[in-house]
């Protein structure tokens, strides 16, 4: 047992956050399902780390103006830009309520206080639905951490924006109603990560979709300007150079591969062919370039039910 959480429990969710501002990185705990009520607590890394963790504060049901429940989804961002992570709390189930809810969380160092919630509609983006899709980002490269939204199942035509936060609300940036140019239709198949393509401070969509067309396409839609417009620079269809053929089962992670410029990409795919792959995509301005291995790296047999993860595990440039 962990004082002041308790035992841990099986749907206990963890994320990784530094929400007391000192360079470290501590461990925000929820659970949803397991208990009577849900919990959520900050756990700040000791010092010196070898020593574990400590809780600094438990919410016991609510957190300040929020009323937690099973379909509450949480995103760390440090959307002030004062060093501290923050939460972005979201609930678009609309089974916990009959209306979707999105909150602002500002982390103290010691606790969380309500900064603003959007009850039913956000800026310039209409209702919070239940297919909306989140993606923390800083779109405009000013301040703290805003967010990309993406709807492709709850209209008749897919949507695509961004909302900017003042540190103590959200704008409007930008909002694409059925196509984005340059990359086409918002579909369903569209799966987005976020990535900063040239490393000046604006974060992008990097864009794949595997089953909408004949062949599959990878793109970056690329953040431009203060309001976080998007242009397309880069688009990969049917192949990328070092990867071959793209197939609908590619799956994809953000990392700063070589420790230089802006973010790439490591793909995998361990169900389209006969062998199982992973490789690395180097990022530049016009596309990506890849190279692959293949079945075994090192003493590792690639299996299908592998997770990867991106870390910098030797502290050297490079992730």
């Amino acid at each position: 047992p962990l004082a002041g959480w308790d035992s841990f429990a099986t749907n206990d969710q963890f994320l990784v956050t530094d929400f007391d501002g000192n360079g470290r990185d501590d461990l925000i705990v929820y659970n949803m399902v397991d208990f009577a009520i849900p919990y959520l607590a900050l756990l700040r890394s000791a010092d010196p780390p070898d020593v574990g963790f400590t809780v600094v504060v438990r919410y016991d049901g609510a957190l300040p103006g929020w009323q937690m429940k099973p379909g509450d989804r949480f995103y760390v961002a440090d959307f002030d830009g004062d060093s501290k992570s923050d939460l972005y709390v979201v609930n678009n189930t609309l089974t916990d309520w009959p209306i979707g809810y999105l909150a602002m969380l500002r982390s103290t160092g010691t606790a969380l206080s309500l900064v603003k919630r959007y009850d039913d509609t956000l800026p310039g983006w209409d209702k919070i639905r239940s297919g909306d899709q989140f993606y923390v980002a800083n779109v405009n490269g000013i301040g703290g951490k805003d967010f990309y939204v993406t709807n492709t199942s709850d209209w008749c035509t897919g949507y695509l924006g961004s909302m900017l936060s003042t540190g103590t609300e959200l704008s409007t940036g930008v909002r694409y109603d059925q196509t984005v140019p340059g990359w086409g239709n918002i579909l369903a198949g569209d799966k987005f990560v976020v990535g900063d393509l040239d490393g000046n401070g604006q974060e992008d969509l990097y864009a794949f979709n595997g089953t909408d067309y004949p062949v599959p396409y990878l793109g970056v839609l690329r953040s431009i300007g203060t309001t976080g417009a998007l242009d397309v620079p880069v688009l990969h269809e049917n192949t990328v150079d070092g990867w071959g053929a793209m197939k609908a089962n590619d799956r994809f992670l953000v990392g700063n591969i070589d420790g230089t410029g802006g973010r790439d990409l490591y793909v995998y795919n361990l169900v389209d062919w006969s062998s199982k792959y992973v490789g690395r995509l180097l990022a530049n301005p016009y596309g990506f370039q890849g190279n692959l291995q293949a079945n075994v790296i090192g003493k590792w047999n690639l299996a299908v039910g592998d997770v990867f993860l991106v870390a910098n595990v030797d502290g050297k440039p490079g992730a």
